[in-house]
């Protein structure tokens, strides 16, 4: 017969089963807001650290400027970014309502070549462009027939916003204070609970500066490059080159080397030696061998193809913000299999 002790704790045990259940479903909606405001206070800590530094007594003040300079950090790049995609777009679908030659870069008029091997491939160009051409205007117009959903998640991303900076903040401020408590209720011992925060913290650093941030680089810089030797539409295909970065050795590659190939097409060889060059000066040398490993110094560095699948992944189960949130539980999880290996071989 089970004593009144037992039945207490059976209880207690059921109770906090259920309400745990129930938390995490009122939680739920913004779990990816919690994610990412956890994230950012990981990232931006050194900063709020050093301005703590100068006002120990004003934490809260500390916390607060940390956060109007993430948020100023991070939204103006989207922003800008945004706004050139957004013209880009609304000028391609003009062009396609009108029926006009397409210009979906790197695409665009081509100028007719006296070379026949040329003014084959060029016809052949023309054709795949008509092709990509209609099954982007089928895109155009399922976006367009979904638009009324536009002015709700206006208002999702407001209040979204807004509590990203609430959370941002008091993780900020009272970090180490939630640090202490989940140290205090886990069930680990604390050396194995440390090793997770320290690897876990070395994680968001790797795959945000060491991975997404030269990702967002590369992908600014290209589209400047685009923009400068006259490719078509380089704020969209500087969009493509930040998810393209992810991809294992070939990266920026995938974008840059087809915009060379168009402009030697459109017999623009100057052009095209110059993106080249530019590509691999800047884009592949500087940053890839300089950037890189400074950014990489002090943080775990994921093996490229992790982070690429965790990132799509990421963003299949758990839509945009899955960027993040896929590459960070699969960097917890490798984490957790390190102390795993660590407890079993001190059995």
């Amino acid at each position: 017969m089970m004593s009144r002790r037992s039945i207490q704790f059976s209880f207690l045990a059921l109770a906090f089963v259920i309400t745990l259940t129930l938390s995490f479903f009122i939680f739920k909606p913004y779990l990816n807001v919690l994610i990412l405001a956890a994230t950012c206070a990981v990232v931006f800590y050194p900063l709020y650290k050093g301005f703590l530094s100068q006002m120990p007594k004003l934490p809260g003040l500390a916390a607060a400027i940390t956060v109007t300079l993430a948020a100023i950090i991070i939204s103006t790049p989207l922003l800008f970014l945004g706004t050139q995609v957004y013209g880009e777009v609304s000028h391609i679908y003009t062009q396609l309502n009108d029926n006009t030659r397409h210009e979906i870069g790197p695409l665009g008029d081509i100028p007719p070549s006296n070379n026949p091997v040329i003014a084959k491939l060029q016809e052949k160009f023309e054709v795949a462009v008509t092709k990509f051409s209609q099954n982007v205007r089928s895109i155009f117009d399922i976006i367009l027939t979904n638009a009324s959903n536009f002015f709700t998640s206006i208002s999702d991303v407001l209040i979204e916003g807004f509590l990203w900076i609430l959370a941002f903040y008091y993780f900020l401020r009272d970090g180490h204070r939630i640090h202490s408590l989940l140290v205090h209720f886990s069930p680990l011992a604390v050396k194995y609970d440390e090793e997770i925060f320290t690897g876990l913290t070395k994680s968001i650093k790797s795959v945000v500066i060491g991975s997404l941030i030269i990702a967002v680089i590369q992908g600014v810089l290209t589209g400047v490059a685009f923009a400068i030797f006259n490719v078509p539409n380089p704020a969209i295909w500087g969009l493509v080159t930040i998810i393209a970065s992810l991809v294992p050795t070939f990266g920026t590659a995938l974008t840059v080397m087809p915009a060379v190939g168009y402009l030697l097409l459109i017999n623009q060889t100057v052009p095209a030696l110059g993106l080249f060059l530019f590509w691999a000066l800047i884009i592949v040398s500087v940053i890839e061998n300089i950037v890189r490993p400074k950014l990489m110094q002090k943080s775990i560095d994921l093996h490229p193809p992790v982070i690429l699948l965790a990132v799509l992944g990421g963003i299949v189960f758990f839509g945009p913000i899955g960027f993040l949130t896929g590459p960070l539980i699969v960097s917890f999880l490798l984490q957790l299999l390190h102390v795993y290996r660590e407890m079993a071989a001190h059995e």
